[in-house]
């Protein structure tokens, strides 16, 4: 029953992430690992979020007709959380705006998903080139991206607040 409740959660997130076409054909996606460096306690416990570093991916909207930009991030323990700009501005979460997300706890099966709301913002500075250098934009030539700021009402929950700071590199294309 439970692996029922979990094949479904994953295939439910799957879609969700995958949704867009334009996902499945990125042609710019950014890897990397993103440090979660503070995290609000209590309310962030009932999504068991820790201050740690995650493998995750980060996918700049470049050109006009592909989805708004988003940062995906892989937990150590199979966790997997979508937040994706609700608007197009401010350009690729360069920053503050507001955020849909979806947040997958394979340890419960279950699926959150949070929608655009006032409080569910971030505050990030993105930009390729190391800080404390001028920010320069993202562009498809960008070879790596840095993200730090805060990302406020994670998850839906009023006060949980996470600061974090990201290093990405787009993959070399295969021959």
């Amino acid at each position: 029953m439970k692996w029922k409740s979990l094949l479904a959660a994953i295939i439910g997130l799957s879609a969700a992430v995958l949704s867009q076409a334009a996902w499945a054909q990125a042609s710019h996606m950014f890897t990397g690992v993103l440090a979660i460096t503070n995290v609000t306690s209590p309310a962030c416990d009932p999504v068991g979020i820790q201050a740690h570093a995650l493998n995750s991916v980060f996918r700049p909207r470049l050109l006009a007709g592909e989805p708004t930009a988003a940062i995906i991030v892989f937990g150590n323990q199979g966790e997997l959380v979508q937040m994706q700009e609700a608007g197009i501005s401010p350009a690729n979460m360069n920053g503050s705006g507001t955020y849909n997300g979806t947040f997958f706890d394979p340890n419960t099966g279950k699926v959150l998903v949070w929608r655009a709301d006032p409080n569910n913002t971030f505050n990030l500075t993105v930009t390729s080139t190391q800080p404390p250098a001028s920010p320069v934009p993202v562009k498809a030539i960008s070879n790596y991206i840095y993200v730090s700021g805060t990302i406020d009402n994670f998850a839906g929950l009023p006060g949980c607040s996470l600061t974090v700071n990201g290093a990405y590199t787009q993959p070399v294309a295969a021959p």
